[in-house]
């Protein structure tokens, strides 16, 4: 699988029009949670911008239904994923294959034509579970062909299943041009760093269902780590040591030292929210039951890993973490990440998180997604731990250029924003505040007084208004309650700007390599 990035279309498809786009997501939620979703909302609002796409299918798996139609009204997208996803986006459902369908094999463009005659001019439309097709998981050429035909070029942001070798994730790749998705790049990011900069006591979580899901993970980081935490159903194939084959047992006997095994789970008597459940010790798991979540002795024995750890990568929970009762030990190893102190080192606190990304917030808002980053961050003033200045130059897509400079070392704070525009320009300055630090907010509108641009040049007319009440609070929680009285999803800044704002300003820390320079000084 040999995948461009996903920016690489602006260029690859510039001055065409009219192409359908092929994205494969994971959209195997669950009830309680879309988070699969917003992470992938950057990459759809991305395609969405393009004018040269005209469609975006988006498909994904959906539970393990072993490629029948039994178990339709379970395990299918309509049910289970697309009221979710059209609270975000428009979307419409092509149900293809489902229960009715004759011949899964074979399905062309036109059957498309109904549904998009119902759609907006640029509709994503979702199709059904892929897993319905016995060539999804069987990687077959033919039901990867068939998929290929719906599309011009083929996008990749399902990282949590891009090391199965499944047709929408392989096969696909040899009929259409593909890319990698945000997500998928910035997984792929990580594991690049790992590799190139390992410094000081690497930790790696590994949980989820089966070892099947698990193992290319494991068998990839084993060498790279110093320490592996296993949770999640496939504890039961550690204390059997039963894995998949001779060669991967093999691998992993002969690093078995790395491997730490809960001493005792939460263990209840069949697959259920509402099932019967107690604490065991590993050693007195009976033949019946069901690992539900990690126990406090393995909670305990984990965090005292992570506390001495200075890199961790996590993947997969530590048990059925949607149902209340058995959420506490993936939820207690995501306190202690967050609570990790050699972690922190990583993750900025400095003048770019407090000031900077208010700035960056609103660099979002205006040009959208930025495709370079270059950044300068230092703490020669203070000297503490972490930045007190910050100079950031992005571009986007289109060539579009955004400065920034956020700085705690002048004699009064800075909150300064200039917006240049083809017939004028935007100048907000200082920022109302009960100390009177950042001075009296201001915004100068400036246009352009004649056409003839060269006579223009100099000559604006400006305006400029005075503030003298800060209605944001208020502004934002009426946005807020009525959003919740409405039962409407939050239009403006929502959780999925948050989470834009803050990669962008993580995408700053890993360009300037500050915390490396930090780490490596004390």
């Amino acid at each position: 699988m040999n995948l461009r990035n996903i920016q690489q279309i602006t260029e690859d498809y510039k001055g065409q029009n009219g192409k359908t786009v092929l994205l494969r997501c994971d959209l195997n939620i669950t009830e309680e949670d879309n988070t699969r979703i917003l992470i992938v909302k950057p990459t759809i609002d991305f395609l969405l911008k393009q004018d040269f796409i005209s469609k975006i299918i988006i498909c994904s798996h959906f539970g393990r239904p072993k490629g029948t139609l039994e178990d339709f009204n379970d395990l299918a997208l309509v049910h289970n994923v697309l009221p979710k996803l059209t609270k975000i986006f428009e979307v419409v459902l092509n149900d293809w294959p489902n229960k009715n369908s004759k011949n899964h094999a074979r399905f062309e463009k036109k059957y498309f034509e109904d549904y998009l005659s119902r759609s907006s001019q640029k509709p994503i439309i979702l199709l059904e579970n892929l897993r319905f097709h016995k060539g999804e998981e069987s990687n077959d050429l033919d039901f990867a062909s068939t998929l290929a035909n719906l599309a011009d070029f083929y996008v990749n942001d399902a990282f949590s299943v891009s090391h199965r070798a499944h047709a929408s994730v392989s096969s696909i790749c040899d009929f259409l041009p593909s890319y990698a998705g945000f997500l998928l790049q910035k997984e792929m990011e990580v594991i690049k760093n790992l590799n190139s900069n390992k410094k000081g006591f690497t930790t790696l979580i590994v949980g989820g269902a089966k070892i099947e899901d698990k193992i290319g993970i494991i068998s990839n980081l084993l060498n790279k780590v110093d320490k592996i935490l296993i949770g999640g159903g496939m504890i039961k194939s550690f204390i059997e040591e039963t894995f998949i084959n001779n060669e991967v047992t093999k691998k992993i006997m002969n690093n078995y030292e790395k491997f730490l095994i809960p001493e005792d789970i939460i263990e209840a008597e069949d697959f259920s929210i509402y099932s019967k459940s107690k604490i065991v010790d590993v050693s007195d798991i009976s033949d019946n039951g069901i690992i539900m979540d990690i126990g406090p002795s393995t909670i305990e024995n984990y965090t005292s890993i992570i506390n001495q750890s200075d890199s961790i990568i996590w993947n997969g929970s530590m048990g059925v973490f949607e149902w209340p009762a058995f959420e506490k030990g993936t939820k207690e190893i995501a306190l202690s990440l967050a609570n990790n102190h050699s972690a922190k080192k990583y993750a900025g606190g400095g003048i770019l998180l407090d000031q900077g990304i208010h700035m960056l917030d609103l660099f979002n808002l205006f040009l959208g997604k930025f495709s370079n980053v270059k950044s300068y961050l230092s703490n020669c003033q203070w000297n503490f731990d972490v930045e007190d200045n910050a100079v950031v130059i992005m571009k986007n897509n289109a060539g579009q250029l955004a400065m920034l400079h956020s700085s705690a070392t002048f004699w009064k704070h800075m909150f300064n924003l200039n917006v240049i525009l083809e017939k004028g320009y935007l100048k907000l300055d200082g920022l109302l505040s009960k100390s009177g630090s950042y001075g009296r907010e201001t915004l100068v509108v400036g246009r352009r007084q004649f056409e003839d641009e060269a006579e223009a040049v100099g000559n604006p007319s400006e305006e400029t208004i005075y503030f003298d009440k800060d209605l944001s609070w208020e502004l934002e929680v009426g946005k807020f309650l009525e959003s919740v009285l409405s039962d409407k999803p939050v239009i403006e800044c929502n959780s999925t700007d948050a989470y834009e704002a803050m990669d962008l300003v993580h995408r700053c820390y890993q360009n300037s390599g500050f915390q490396t320079y930090q780490q490596e000084s004390n």
